[in-house]
């Protein structure tokens, strides 16, 4: 697929990072994708135009500095941010109830895949082409 879109991926993990850029640019070889370490890093860089609004967001549920609900809702304040779509993508899927999930503008929750293919085929399904 050809479809040409920016994603940002929030996770300290970068093996997990790496492993997310080969899957996406394996299914979507024209995509940009943007990575910051945590929550602060990813406001920041947003917030100063460092890097642009994106199309979608991947965040891990668990990570330093900034609970998940409260990084989510500092995002939504960035000029721009209202049409990208906000994805959880957590080695395990958080607890929250679809009316949780919705009221924090979360498109949906996705659990951490083990190989390539798993993760190219999970994108494939969330990504809009």
């Amino acid at each position: 697929m050809n479809k040409n879109f920016a994603c940002l991926v929030i996770d300290d993990d970068t093996d997990d990072q790496a492993f997310f850029l080969f899957a996406l640019t394996d299914t979507f070889p024209a995509a940009t994708c943007y990575f910051a370490n945590n929550c602060l890093e990813a406001i920041e860089r947003l917030a100063t135009g460092l890097i642009p609004p994106p199309d979608y967001l991947f965040m891990d549920w668990v990570m330093p500095a900034m609970q998940a609900e409260e990084c989510i809702a500092e995002l939504r304040r960035i000029p721009g941010m209202a049409a990208t779509r906000f994805f959880i993508l957590s080695g395990s899927a958080p607890f929250l109830t679809a009316e949780q999930q919705s009221q924090l503008g979360i498109s949906r929750i996705l659990v951490k895949q083990g190989n390539v293919d798993d993760l190219s085929g999970l994108l494939q399904s969330v990504i809009i082409p």
